[in-house]
């Protein structure tokens, strides 16, 4: 999915000295299927109200051909990447439910997503119906591109090698009944790698890794701009872990990589939660964890809260019987003093 959620995309369609409108969209999707990796599906996307803060690298320089480096349990390493050389935060707020004005006034948008620290802050905004996942907005919270009708921007589920195509054509009718072409946007979705992913505070397992293409030329009319992105995403739903975007010169890119706050901790590497799963889900009055001798838990909210504490855990069962419907993140220590983390619901 979702390169979709560190995009810098600057395109605009200035509608105000436009007479009544009518856009006509046309999709077009195709797909191949290779089976040798888990499919990327809409789970494994951010959920609403996901919170985590993002460190951000400038028109960083990175001799690494992206393209080649990818492939079946790829182990990337950005372990050399100079955050903490350059400590700029950008505190951001990744797929709520719509809060901002300007996505409240767009019929048919379930999320937002925020970026505060930018120039001008970011708002895109999107729903996810039926396993698809529509853009309906992007652009900063004052101008920006609007799309409309909107576009689909990724398609699920995805194999390893499956590629997602749409290519979508505006037009407008002007005050003399003539339709009028304005221009277009390609957008091309691959999912490209599976494995681990080292970055200065840790390894993740489980990741996979998207690569998005987007030509457009809404912006500016008979004019195109090309946009390419690399996204790491954590399987079972997190915050994007690492983001790179093409920058328009050779070598230099946009880097954003996620520290993880209170869900993910940057303390230790992460354990392969193929190890550890937890039953039932959806959750009733108990759960049980399963893969390890658990010693003790702790369950947080997505805004990184803790709900409750177990400091001592008898036959590797927690009595979650007042905790409200929702998502959570488990947090189990295990007699090794190994920490896994795993996403549940209730």
């Amino acid at each position: 999915m979702f390169s979709f959620l560190q995009q810098i995309l600057q395109t605009t369609l200035n509608l105000k000295a436009m007479k009544p409108i009518l856009y006509l969209t046309f999709f077009v999707v195709f797909s191949s299927t290779i089976y040798a990796q888990p499919n990327f599906t809409s789970s494994d996307i951010p959920y609403l109200d996901d919170r985590d803060s993002l460190q951000y690298l400038n028109y960083q320089v990175i001799d690494n051909d992206l393209s080649n480096e990818t492939g079946n349990n790829y182990q990337w390493d950005f372990s050399w990447l100079p955050f903490s050389t350059y400590p700029n935060f950008i505190d951001t707020v990744a797929y709520r439910e719509p809060q901002e004005p300007v996505s409240l006034t767009i019929p048919g948008a379930t999320m937002e997503y925020v970026a505060y620290g930018v120039s001008g802050g970011r708002l895109d905004v999107y729903a996810l119906r039926n396993d698809s996942l529509i853009l309906y907005r992007q652009g900063t919270f004052t101008s920006g591109a609007t799309f409309n009708p909107p576009v689909t921007d990724m398609v699920f589920p995805l194999a390893f090698g499956n590629q997602f195509n749409s290519y979508t054509e505006f037009f407008l009718i002007n005050g003399g009944g003539q339709t009028v072409y304005t221009g277009d946007r390609n957008i091309s979705a691959s999912y490209d790698g599976y494995g681990s992913l080292t970055l200065p505070w840790g390894t993740y397992q489980e990741v996979f890794r998207m690569y998005k293409e987007v030509t457009d030329s809404s912006y500016v009319l008979g004019s195109k701009i090309i946009y390419k992105t690399y996204t790491w995403y954590k399987k079972g739903g997190f915050v994007p872990l690492l983001s790179i975007q093409y920058s328009g010169v050779d070598n230099l890119y946009f880097v954003y990589a996620s520290k993880g706050s209170g869900l993910l901790p940057s303390s230790i590497a992460e354990i392969n939660k193929n190890l550890v799963e937890v039953f039932p889900l959806p959750l009733l009055n108990s759960l049980q964890i399963t893969g390890c001798r658990a010693t003790s838990a702790k369950i947080y909210n997505l805004s990184g809260r803790l709900i409750r504490e177990y400091p001592l855990l008898n036959n590797n069962k927690l009595d979650v019987s007042s905790l409200n419907r929702g998502f959570y993140v488990l947090f189990v220590k295990d007699e090794d003093q190994k920490t896994y983390t795993i996403k549940v619901v209730k």
